[in-house]
């Protein structure tokens, strides 16, 4: 994570890395949110637990940001994924 900035701003980050890691696929396949989300918060919490062990410390904020990015992420990928299929469709008819 970058370093300085205000203080709590690496929690946005953490939130904007795993939104983004979980926008994607709901993107193409909704009903795949709730495991995107599920699989990118037990990556994030693996990243918590093995941090120690690279000098960093874990901390409970930090995976509760992680939690909500992907939660946010993969709701936002899963709610236009009608929008980009029906333009596709479109683009594909034309």
């Amino acid at each position: 994570m970058p370093a300085g900035g205000p203080p709590g701003s690496d929690k946005l980050y953490h939130a904007l890395a795993f939104g983004a890691l979980a926008f994607p696929l709901p993107l193409v396949r909704p009903r795949m949110a709730i495991y995107v989300f599920l699989c990118v918060l037990v990556y994030g919490g693996v990243i918590e637990l093995i941090q120690p062990y690279f000098g960093r410390s874990a901390e409970w904020a930090d995976l509760w940001a992680d939690g909500l990015g992907a939660a946010l992420g993969a709701t936002a990928g899963a709610l236009l994924s009608g929008r980009v299929l029906a333009a596709t469709r479109r683009r594909r008819d034309a």
